[in-house]
């Protein structure tokens, strides 16, 4: 399988550990409105995910295209649940911690794009 470790690793990066920081930083009292549930941002995270593996897998870009539209909006549901909580304010600690998972955030919005090009320019 050509894309066997690239498709390891990115279940790994993307799939696990990015969903991992996600769901922790939802644990967060703050973090928590009755309200809001994870399920739409953890729908789409999953759903685009295997859009991306598949399309890739298969050599099929537009797929890979439509699974990073849903990791994108995944990701606008994760960085909005940041903006606007007491966790932001209350104390360094809480701060450095929202400041460090909305860069991890940054850094994966901005590998979206990226991936989008690899993927074109390998299945033209």
């Amino acid at each position: 399988m050509p894309h066997g470790s690239w498709a390891a690793a990115y279940l790994v990066l993307v799939g696990g550990v990015a969903q991992y920081a996600m769901g922790h930083d939802r644990r967060q009292p703050a973090r928590r409105p009755a309200h809001r549930s994870g399920w739409p941002q953890l729908g789409m995270w999953n759903a685009g995910n295997a859009l991306v593996i598949g399309g890739t897998l298969t050599g099929t870009p537009p797929l890979v295209d439509a699974g990073s539209i849903l990791l994108v909006i995944g990701l606008v549901i994760a960085f909005r649940i940041t903006t606007g909580t007491t966790a932001t304010a209350r104390d360094g600690r809480r701060n450095l911690s929202t400041l460090a998972y909305r860069i991890v955030l940054l850094v994966l919005t901005i590998s979206i794009p990226i991936g989008i090009v690899l993927s074109h320019l390998r299945h033209p």
